[in-house]
């Protein structure tokens, strides 16, 4: 019998390491939870990194819309709930990430680890109105947006890049 062998060289060290990154906005119940769940879902079998994501003043529920659109592209945050940025204070991230201006301009805790911070501004889609279905393509709109975003972030050589240059190219992102 022959096997193949995976001839890929093996990750050790920082390369091995898995990026967490903090997606934070004001109430967690949309914009950061959609990021949340879709570097989860695109990076599962990289591997490279770790979605959380909080808010400076939780709401109650996460909205169903967000949902929704989540489970369209393959991210389930049905079992996700809204989470303040004090209950995970203390862990480290790679990278903090504001999706919204309010989140943005919020009195920073100290992070563990000094990560990369950076600025992805999006609209709020709770705010639309509308009927259902456009509301829903506010919300559709907002996740293809998104999605954009966070598969730029998982295709950056995070490996090979200094802080200064991630930041930069973060930002970058988040303005195109």
């Amino acid at each position: 019998m022959i096997r193949m062998f995976n001839r890929r060289r093996k990750a050790t060290g920082d390369e091995a390491r898995r990026r967490r990154v903090l997606f934070l906005c004001t109430g967690n119940s949309c914009r950061s939870q959609i990021a949340e769940g879709l570097i989860n879902r695109l990076d599962l079998n990289g591997g490279r990194f770790e979605g959380v994501s909080a808010g400076t003043q939780p709401a109650g529920t996460v909205h169903p819309l967000t949902i929704q659109v989540a489970l369209e592209l393959h991210a389930d945050l049905s079992r996700h709930r809204p989470k303040s940025w004090e209950e995970i204070r203390n862990e480290r991230f790679d990278f903090v990430i504001t999706l919204c201006d309010r989140a943005r301009a919020a009195a920073y805790p100290s992070w563990e680890g000094n990560p990369v911070i950076a600025h992805w501004s999006f609209d709020d889609p709770i705010k639309c109105t509308g009927t259902d279905a456009e509301k829903l393509a506010v919300f559709r709109a907002l996740a293809k947006d998104l999605l954009r975003c966070i598969e730029e972030l998982i295709a950056l050589p995070v490996e090979m890049l200094d802080r200064d240059a991630l930041a930069q190219k973060l930002d970058r992102i988040g303005r195109e």
